[in-house]
């Protein structure tokens, strides 16, 4: 048969598939001749009663498959399919970013070649460009042709362990290579179920012919969706089977198509890094924890999608690619979902109130294990902290304590038990921030004169320099210590003024009382002075009595003698007598 003719036997250069039939009813032998060059694989019915028995050895070498001698020839039937690689006819191009692409086209099919090439060399730098990475792996891929027959009811496979895509010979359904060649990144070595990498390629698909993904209609099966449990078809599968499995892609397409529009290119390959990558999806700045390397599940894909794609991108419905999942069968425990909304709601609340905080391990490891009970805990003790801090800082201006150890020491919490600690350092702070502030309140306040007496001369502002110091650094004991100080002076400061004015009064008593012993001596001095002066003024008179300790005259009591009788006037002229007239004068 032709390419892509009806008849289902293929033997070329490259490629040979056909299938054969056990002949005659009493006894009989099926035999198989094929050229040793061919690589062959036997499949269906009882082909595990055909051996190779023979091979010869020349240039034109052939092998042998024999049944051997059948009692009910007729019941045997298997089929045959085999590749020579030296037949192919290749061409070799490469990824934007270096990757070598091998294709491999059957010599009887130049159609088939020019085809896949025209499409490679459009889709390579797309996909690339919508995934973020370049094709993984090391070593070309391999594009090969095959029979349709030997893909059944499907358009290509990939198999990540050779790096080998074998496409059919039939390309009648758009973007089978875009397809198949993204399989590269999505597939069971990165993804665990099915529908992940099926949904992921056919988006991958649509993003590069491009197409659409519109939403499924009715599910064909019984009962209701489920992609988590992916059905294949089998060479007998019936109409109702094939239906099934063109759902299935269908569903999976819009499931992972939706959610990316949402996300937008630029998040949506975040998410994608992040899965390949086996990065958690809750995460800080900073901070990005990695999972084992083992294949993701529907839960770490939920998580990428929801905290590196949905949220960035600002949709608010915290749930709708939980749903959404729901919906399709992916995600089917309602408890553990509902348990998962609470504490995502609960998450983000936390991350808008911490600011340019780090969220730490001790919460986002468990959001990212879904151990939601622990996750809980954990974001009880932020709330507490941030409760501590904003009192803090309330409390005592300038604190500062949302940079503070409290901060430091939450920001490196690995558990609830390091949450906790930093709790109590918060709480802490958060007492020592009102005592210091509680005594700045005191020691601002007015106070009465006796008090001012008391405190002249006290050093208040260095101890609450130091209580402020020791609040900020987070040492309780030292900020407490130095408050009491304040408050020791503060108490005892009416009682010192009262002492004071009572030893400043004192003081100026004595003043006085000496002020005036000093007026009175000074004063005896003086007349003392005075009265030895006159003594030697006027000596003793003969009998004077002598003071026997020193030999001088002894003091007698001086009694001033009467003053002198005056002097009688000078006899003048009589009133009212003429002036006396020398003689030889006229009137």
């Amino acid at each position: 048969g032709a390419p892509r003719s009806s008849s289902d036997i293929r033997v070329g250069r490259a490629i040979a598939s056909f299938c054969v039939v056990g002949q005659g009813d009493d006894g009989g032998t099926t035999t198989v001749v094929i050229p040793s060059a061919y690589k062959v694989t036997i499949t269906g019915g009882s082909g595990s009663e055909l051996k190779q028995v023979a091979s010869t050895g020349t240039a034109t070498s052939s092998a042998t498959w024999s049944t051997g001698q059948l009692g009910a020839p007729y019941a045997f039937w298997a089929c045959l399919s085999g590749t020579n690689d030296a037949g192919y006819t290749t061409f070799t191009t490469t990824s934007p970013a270096g990757r070598e692409i091998d294709l491999e086209a059957w010599p009887e099919d130049p159609t088939w070649k020019t085809e896949v090439q025209g499409e490679l060399k459009t889709i390579l730098p797309k996909l690339e460009a919508i995934v973020g990475r370049e094709l993984p792996g090391r070593g070309p891929i391999v594009l090969r042709e095959v029979a349709g027959s030997e893909l059944g009811n499907y358009a290509g496979f990939y198999n990540p362990e050779t790096g080998v895509v074998v496409l059919g010979e039939d390309l009648g359904q758009g973007g089978v290579v875009a397809h198949e060649l993204s399989h590269a990144w999505f597939n069971g070595q990165y993804f665990f179920s099915t529908w992940m990498s099926e949904g992921m390629a056919e988006w991958a698909r649509i993003s590069t012919i491009p197409d659409t993904c519109p939403t499924p209609g009715s599910y064909p099966g019984d009962g209701a969706p489920n992609l988590s449990n992916w059905q294949f078809a089998g060479p007998r599968a019936t109409t109702t089977d094939i239906a099934v499995v063109h759902y299935q892609y269908e569903a999976a397409c819009y499931v992972v198509n939706s959610l990316a529009a949402k996300a937008g290119p630029d998040n949506w390959r975040l998410v994608l890094k992040a899965l390949l990558n086996n990065e958690r999806a809750y995460r800080a700045p900073g901070l990005v924890l990695t999972g084992p390397n083992i294949q993701a599940s529907w839960r770490e894909w939920l998580d990428a999608v929801d905290e590196l794609g949905l949220v960035p991108a600002g949709v608010t419905d915290l749930d709708y690619a939980q749903n959404l999942l729901a919906q399709y069968g992916i995600a089917t425990d309602a408890a553990t979902l509902g348990n998962r909304s609470r504490a995502r709601a609960h998450y983000h609340k936390l991350v808008a109130e911490l600011g340019d905080w780090t969220m730490p391990q001790a919460v986002l490891l468990p959001m990212s294990t879904w151990g939601f009970g622990v996750a809980e805990s954990a974001m009880s003790q932020v709330e507490a902290i941030l409760a501590s801090v904003a009192a803090a800082d309330a409390a005592l201006p300038g604190l500062d304590a949302a940079n503070g150890p409290v901060r430091a020491q939450f920001e490196k919490a690995r558990s609830v038990d390091d949450l906790k600690a930093a709790a109590a350092l918060a709480a802490d702070q958060a007492a020592a921030a009102k005592a210091v502030a509680a005594a700045a309140a005191r020691v601002a306040a007015p106070r009465d004169t006796v008090t001012q007496i008391g405190l002249a001369g006290t050093d208040l502002d260095g101890p609450m320099a130091a209580a402020t110091v020791a609040a900020k650094a987070g040492d309780v004991k030292a900020a407490q210590a130095d408050v009491d100080q304040v408050n020791a002076l503060l108490d005892g400061a009416s009682q010192q003024g009262t002492l004071r004015i009572a030893l400043a009064g004192g003081v100026a008593l004595a003043v006085l009382l000496l002020l005036a012993f000093v007026v009175v001596r000074l004063r005896r001095q003086r007349q003392r002075r005075l009265g030895l002066a006159m003594s030697t003024a006027m000596p003793p008179t003969d009998g004077a009595s002598v003071d026997v300790a020193t030999g001088e005259p002894a003091a007698t009591q001086w009694t001033p003698a009467e003053p002198p009788a005056p002097e009688p006037p000078t006899p003048g002229p009589p009133p009212d007598s003429p002036p006396e007239v020398p003689p030889g004068t006229g009137p």
